[in-house]
């Protein structure tokens, strides 16, 4: 309770607030907030039961795991403070967790170190007399690790050996894991989105809504859907309202989770939604669980040759047709509308003295209106006056090229008479990219069957040659992929950061350049339990699993810092396997007390984590398969390596000791 209010306290001044972020930060946090207070505790209770009066074993047992207390948490702090580094989208979404998670760790420092102290002092009679005998299950373990542990150290070699082929076969593992940035939705929220061509009147848009509301209230409602929402008029796209006459949104919740309801439903509409002519594009959007990342796969291709834009295109498209997975395809040379082309017959307006400015003004007053001018009504508002043709009048081609059109001379022409009128079909929009045409084909992804990385890293190996077939054009590949690049490249640098400033820190701690070396192997041991942990969970290598990997290197040494301290302070007369055994067994008790309490704080997310907030459970479940495997190594890699060492160290010994004899 002290850390977090604590914690609540300081995010007033940074400006934080209580959301999903910063209370899964807290949660993340929760088992660790206790590890540093476990470790004073057993300490001091560990002197109490050696027979020391209760001030004495509260001073010296504080006094002497004080500073690898400050290491461990300090560590952790610095692996977590490098994912500020992280830019982009993806850098202010995740701003919150480290700067919580730190907070929160000092000030459970402060508890530990300062204000538990004297409760322990304070509760001196509750501690086990002396001569009280311990509870056997404890004892029967205590000595099963040492029996195991001589064993182990006995075969040292052997030992090492294994843990590195694992974790060997740990890269295996992880090559074969499929990595994504956020995953498929885990929400019971299907979100689409309705488009139909430019200017579409508000009543058009509203019309085809109400048929698409009508086929889900009339085909689902009773099966699977519990409510539905639409909107005309406006549509979120990327977390801002954008407000067109042609475009609508529907929210549609199922009656329950459920992979199989919501691909019935989604199916369900893009049958329908194919069969209305008028709509250029009906998609899918994805709930907003996490920061907009783009559509799964968005590739543009910008050039100055319309036709060759045109045919770079249809290929796109056709390649992702085929690929197992792609839906929701869509683009700019999809979505094609019907288009009145007026062609003119130079010749002819020769002629007559007909420009094409006149031309050109005749038909589009004859089809959009002409402005006339403008008044004030009775209310002083200005109003426009455009004069139009019946709306509700169908006109034919042939209306248009018997439109009367006068020349300079006074003659009164027919458009016929100047020009041709045909209908083609073109594309709905032409975009632009720095002063260059450009067209979009984009789709969503079916993560049962594949992911954006594995769809782009195909269509970049297909395209690759693009350039050189079709000269002047150039392919990029945006959206999701485009993030999620950045993103693991930001989370590399964060992480050769962390490593960085907890290999300063346990120099520091240690006194020594090699040792903190010793310390750091549990960050292997910690990626075996994250790889196979992520392949027996049957999840992917998400951008949220990564970040826990960074988290990890801060976590894991934590064990390994109040291991070795002890090992360093063991008489260097002692036989050296004894003096690992006893080093060991001390800090077992402690070591897995913590590593207890860090699962258990994450072990509600990982296993109960519903609707939204399953989007975390990838990152709870990588920290806990890593803890729990780096310190079941850790209680005997550390003393194995510390035996490796000294045979290495000896060998050097007698070596040097025979070459001066010789």
């Amino acid at each position: 309770p002290f850390s977090f209010l604590a914690t609540f306290f300081m995010m007033k001044f940074f400006g934080y607030t209580i959301n999903s972020l910063s209370l899964f930060a807290m949660i993340l946090v929760s088992g660790m907030l206790v590890d540093d207070a476990i470790i004073v505790i057993e300490n001091v209770y560990r002197y109490r039961e050696e027979g020391l009066n209760p001030y004495d074993a509260v001073v010296r047992g504080t006094r002497e795991i004080m500073w690898p207390v400050i290491s461990a948490v300090i560590t952790t702090a610095c692996a977590f403070l490098p994912l500020l580094m992280l830019s982009g989208i993806m850098g202010k979404f995740l701003a919150q967790l480290p700067v919580i998670v730190v907070l929160t760790l000092l000030a459970s420092l402060l508890e530990a170190l300062i204000i538990l102290p004297v409760h322990l002092y304070e509760m001196k009679n509750i501690y086990k007399k002396e001569g009280e005998k311990k509870r056997r299950w404890y004892v029967a373990l205590l000595n099963g690790y040492r029996s195991f542990l001589r064993r182990v150290l006995r075969f040292r070699y052997l030992t090492l050996a294994l843990v590195f082929a694992l974790f060997l076969s740990s890269i295996f593992v992880a090559t074969k894991l499929r990595i994504v940035l956020f995953g498929d939705d885990n929400t019971k929220t299907v979100l689409a989105k309705l488009e139909l061509s430019d200017n579409t009147p508000i009543e058009e848009t509203r019309k085809i809504s109400k048929e698409i509301e009508t086929f889900v209230l009339k085909n689902m409602m009773d099966r699977d859907v519990s409510s539905l929402v639409t909107i005309v008029g406006r549509v979120i796209e990327d977390r801002r309202w954008i407000e067109k006459e042609e475009v609508a949104e529907f929210r549609i919740d199922l009656k329950e989770y459920d992979p199989e309801m919501m691909n019935r439903v989604k199916a369900g509409l893009r049958q329908k939604a194919a069969t209305i002519p008028n709509i250029i594009n009906f998609e899918f959007m994805k709930a907003a669980n996490g920061p907009p990342t783009g559509r799964a796969v968005d590739v543009s291709v910008s050039g100055r040759d319309m036709k060759n834009l045109e045919k770079v295109g249809d290929e796109i498209v056709e390649y992702l047709d085929s690929i197992p997975g792609v839906v929701d395809l869509r683009g700019s040379v999809i979505d094609k509308v019907n288009e009145i082309v007026v062609v003119p017959n130079h010749k002819k307006l020769e002629q007559t003295g007909v420009t094409l400015a006149t031309l050109a003004d005749t038909v589009r007053s004859a089809t959009s209106g002409k402005y006339a001018g403008r008044f004030l009504n009775d209310d002083g508002k200005e109003l426009r006056i455009w004069i139009r043709f019946n709306p509700d009048t169908s006109y034919t081609f042939d209306d248009l090229r018997n439109l009367p059109i006068k020349s300079p001379s006074g003659t009164l022409l027919k458009v016929r008479d100047v020009a041709s009128i045909k209908e083609v079909q073109s594309m709905a929009r032409i975009r632009r990219r720095n002063r260059m045409r450009e067209i979009k084909v984009g789709a969503n992804i079916d993560y049962a069957v594949t992911t954006p990385v594995e769809v782009n890293q195909k269509l970049q190996k297909r395209f690759a040659d693009v350039s050189k077939r079709y000269p002047g054009m150039t392919i990029g590949f945006h959206g999701e992929f485009e993030e999620q690049k950045k993103a693991n490249h930001d989370i590399i640098i964060a992480f050769l950061i962390a490593i960085l400033l907890i290999y300063m820190i346990l120099g520091i701690q240690f006194n020594s350049l090699f040792q903190p070396f010793i310390v750091m192997v549990t960050l292997p041991l910690a990626f075996i339990g994250v790889a196979y942990g992520l392949l027996i969970s049957g999840l992917d290598l998400s951008l949220l699993a990564l970040i826990s990997l960074v988290a990890l290197a801060g976590i894991v040494v934590n064990d390994s810092i109040i291991l070795v301290d002890f090992i360093n302070n063991v008489p260097k007369d002692r036989d050296k396997i004894d003096a690992l055994v006893e080093s060991g067994a001390k800090r077992f008790r402690p070591i897995i007390l913590t590593t207890v309490t860090t699962v258990g704080g994450l072990l509600p997310m990982a296993a109960f984590a519903t609707g939204s907030n399953k989007m975390w459970q990838p990152m709870a479940i990588t920290m806990i398969w890593g803890i729990l495997f780096a310190t079941t190594l850790t209680l005997f890699i550390i003393p194995v390596l510390y035996a490796i060492i000294d045979d290495i160290t000896s060998f050097v010994q007698r070596f040097k000791e025979r070459k001066r004899e010789a």
